[in-house]
């Protein structure tokens, strides 16, 4: 049995009370329950298309040409580090993002982070790293939010570590919220397989309002690293995959830029 706990911020948690579930069928179910979860916010978001307050404030805020990134920033940090060979928390992330959409002729209207943060009780030392790191991320005009990480302990060893959750609904979240706005174009920075099902139900969407929705991703070109298979080196389905390369990345490294730009 298990017993699902839904938060105000757009994530849920998952309680396992059956001792005799694999750790593969959890993540299935897990799976399972992030598509269903995406699905149920794209048709809540669509029933509100011709209600009496579908024209609100949140409605057809963007312009045509307007683009908006939506950022993992531990999935980016991951690709960076195991694909680009990059220390990530050393690249300038908002100038990389923004002029890699502007060499494929975008310009970013908007910059959205979701992370995840760890719990100031359980490692006050992260916390405050990770809160620096929002601080000057906010500082460049990011827009961030943080999610709490979830703790687990490691039955075989005793030891507790941290995972993130809910990610991947917030972004598919603010996918979805954005084209309700009347966005029609975003980059979508994440590896999670799961964000593809939220595009797709994005162009739905659109298609359905009498507008569109086009979605890109970056694909590594030049590299072909050992073992990175899972980094992200393709794209995301129901996207439009840009190239981007190493050489590229590796000009945004701060040591080669302002600190204060």
């Amino acid at each position: 049995m298990y017993l699902i706990y839904f938060k105000d911020d757009g994530g849920f948690s998952i309680a396992n009370m059956n001792s005799e579930i694999s750790p593969m069928q959890n993540r299935r179910f897990n799976d399972a329950v992030r598509h269903h979860l995406i699905n149920i916010q794209a048709k809540e978001a669509m029933a509100t298309k011709g209600s009496p307050n579908s024209h609100s404030n949140d409605a057809n805020i963007y312009q045509p040409d307007d683009v908006v990134a939506f950022v993992d920033l531990q999935n980016l940090h991951f690709f960076l580090k195991e694909s680009c060979r990059v220390a990530a928390t050393q690249i300038h992330i908002p100038n990389l993002l923004r002029d890699f959409a502007a060499i494929h002729n975008m310009q970013l209207r908007d910059l959205v982070i979701v992370t995840g943060i760890h719990g100031y009780q359980q490692d006050a030392h992260r916390h405050e790293a990770m809160r620096s790191r929002v601080r000057w991320l906010e500082h460049c005009g990011a827009k961030v939010t943080t999610l709490p990480l979830t703790y687990r302990r490691n039955r075989e060893t005793g030891e507790t570590y941290a995972v993130e959750k809910g990610i991947d609904v917030r972004i598919g979240s603010e996918i979805l919220r954005a084209v309700h706005g009347g966005l029609r174009r975003a980059l979508v920075i994440t590896q999670d397989k799961d964000i593809s099902q939220a595009i797709k139900v994005a162009s739905e969407m659109a298609e359905d309002r009498g507008s569109s929705f086009h979605a890109y991703s970056m694909e590594l070109h030049g590299m072909d690293w050992e073992n990175n298979g899972k980094c992200g080196t393709h794209g995301i389905a129901f996207t439009e995959k840009l190239p981007i390369d190493v050489a590229f990345v590796r000009h945004y490294e701060r040591s080669l830029v302002s600190e204060t730009a």
